[in-house]
């Protein structure tokens, strides 16, 4: 074969083929009936608007694999009883931000233990242990005021939730870390502190919601 009845014949080949990926790709697409094609079991419908977005349970965001591995905890009697005096607020912030309770009360666990008086050696204060930039940013006048701690940090939370999508890994990890090193770094800073946050946050979140689960139960 010379040079070029071999180009004409690879000519002929490469146009076969895209008519058969064309051909196929038609006939796997047509829908007569002008109806949606189901989606498969990965893919997610996109919402308008990320507030129509639901935040992720911990059984969402968290893989078998992750959720095993997850630490048991447990909250002293003395701890529970202390939350039970925060719940009003934390339910008026988690139902004006449209955030979970249960989350809401996963992250003071694993910042304060509920300690309206906390402060790390950092300067983070309160309830939702806020920076005093976070603070300040946010209109806090008293960052020890548990309501209005609270109502900043899951207005704060909120605002992480939408800006990484509500992917509640890198919502947490930009709480714990900070979101300009996270959004720097494009994913969870390898940091182990970090992590165990991020652990330690979603075994509460488990905790929080088998504990309103019992709760409905004895209503």
């Amino acid at each position: 074969m010379d040079e070029e009845a071999f180009i004409i014949s690879n000519r002929r080949t490469r146009i076969a083929l895209i008519s058969g990926m064309v051909l196929a790709f038609t006939f796997l697409t047509y829908n007569p009936l002008g109806e949606p094609r189901p989606r498969n079991a990965d893919s997610r419908p996109m919402p308008e608007s990320k507030a129509e977005m639901p935040v992720q349970t911990a059984e969402e965001a968290v893989s078998h694999r992750d959720e095993a591995a997850l630490p048991s905890i447990e909250v002293p009697a003395s701890v529970e009883k202390r939350s039970r005096i925060f719940n009003p607020i934390i339910l008026k912030a988690a139902l004006r931000y449209e955030v979970d309770p249960a989350l809401v009360k996963a992250i003071i666990m694993a910042e304060s233990a509920y300690n309206p008086s906390a402060l790390s050696s950092r300067g983070a204060a309160g309830l939702m242990q806020l920076m005093p930039e976070t603070a300040e940013a946010l209109g806090v006048e008293d960052a020890f005021d548990p309501e209005h701690n609270v109502d900043a940090g899951v207005r704060y939370l909120k605002q992480l939730l939408e800006e990484f999508d509500h992917d509640l890994k890198m919502a947490l990890a930009a709480y714990n870390a900070g979101i300009t090193l996270v959004k720097r770094r494009q994913g969870i800073p390898p940091f182990k502190a970090t992590r165990r946050y991020i652990e330690k946050v979603f075994a509460y979140y488990r905790y929080f919601q088998q504990e309103a689960g019992r709760e409905t139960d004895r209503v």
